[in-house]
């Protein structure tokens, strides 16, 4: 859900960095946004009424199509993501690769063909 503390421009330069930061580890051959939940944090201090830095936190949920995918890549990506961003972006992710969902049956397919996702790339 979009809201004022969501827009798209926001949400697009965040999915830029997660971009740049998972094309030094992997090569993406389509990279698909399909969800996003955030979370803010901040502190009051009342004896000068005044709030402390908000600390912004976002976590997006993709879905990943490469060629080669090394062992636990999903956990290493996952982990790189929230290292390389500090802690601001961290990712859940489907990763697959175009020969897996070629082979898939229709049922497996169930997934991608009835959930709207927006490619990124």
């Amino acid at each position: 859900m979009l809201t004022n503390l969501h827009p798209p421009k926001v949400i697009e330069f965040a999915l830029c960095q997660i971009t740049e930061i998972l094309k030094k580890h992997i090569e993406i051959t389509s990279l698909y946004y399909f969800g996003m939940l955030s979370s803010a944090q901040g502190t009051h201090n009342s004896l000068n009424n005044d709030a402390s830095k908000q600390q912004q936190h976002y976590h997006f949920y993709l879905f990943l199509l490469s060629k080669h995918i090394p062992s636990n890549s999903v956990a290493n990506l996952s982990d790189i993501v929230r290292q390389d961003s500090g802690g601001k972006y961290t990712i859940s992710l489907l990763l697959y690769m175009p020969k897996q969902l070629i082979a898939a049956s229709d049922h497996n397919k169930y997934f991608f063909s009835n959930n709207p996702i927006r490619w990124f790339g």
